[in-house]
């Protein structure tokens, strides 16, 4: 992703959260879902200090 900035190339992550499997409309009501979210997030930044910039794709209209 960030290969043009390969000094700081190995400083960032991302993270992708997509629906790859079943009724994406359901996904939005189960709260399982944001649960297991903080969670991977909550692990990762005890491992890794970093700054985090969440970038909310909405031309999807799925917001």
């Amino acid at each position: 992703m960030f290969d043009d900035y390969p000094t700081i190339a190995k400083f960032i992550y991302t993270f992708n959260i997509d629906v790859i499997d079943g009724d994406e409309r359901l996904a939005i009501t189960d709260e399982r879902i944001g649960i297991t979210v903080v969670e991977v997030f909550k692990k990762f930044f005890t491992k890794i200090e970093n700054v985090v910039v969440y970038v909310c794709d909405t031309t999807d209209k799925k917001h």
